[in-house]
């Protein structure tokens, strides 16, 4: 299992604020796609692979009669529905920032009214 990046100062801040915490980061570092040189985005298709990958190994479990097992894969699927659409920046291992991405950001947003003259 690889080891867990280190973290910056204002890493460590943004993830105090989104309320994530290692189980989250360990999915969305392990589980995302390489979305540019430096970021990682845990995106609609990772999770569905993600989430049908517990699915599959719960049935396995629960012919094994490993029900605290089970539990724990279930809260797995919990996490990973609640991550889609987040991004992690990391450089030379080392966790820059992460937060969710929204259609709008990066949008250009104008809250002007255009006046006829």
């Amino acid at each position: 299992m690889p080891q867990d990046p280190a973290r910056t100062r204002h890493a460590e801040t943004r993830i105090q604020q989104r309320g994530l915490h290692n189980r989250k980061l360990r999915i969305l570092r392990d589980e995302s796609s390489r979305y540019s040189h430096d970021a990682r985005m845990f995106t609609r298709k990772d999770k569905e692979r993600y989430i049908s990958s517990l699915k599959r190994d719960i049935e396995h479990l629960k012919r094994r009669g490993s029900l605290e097992a089970v539990s724990d894969m279930k809260r797995e699927i919990q996490l990973a529905e609640s991550l889609a659409g987040w991004k992690a920046v990391i450089v030379d291992d080392k966790l820059i920032t992460c937060y969710p991405v929204t259609k709008t950001r990066g949008r250009r947003r104008c809250n002007r009214k255009w006046r006829r003259g």
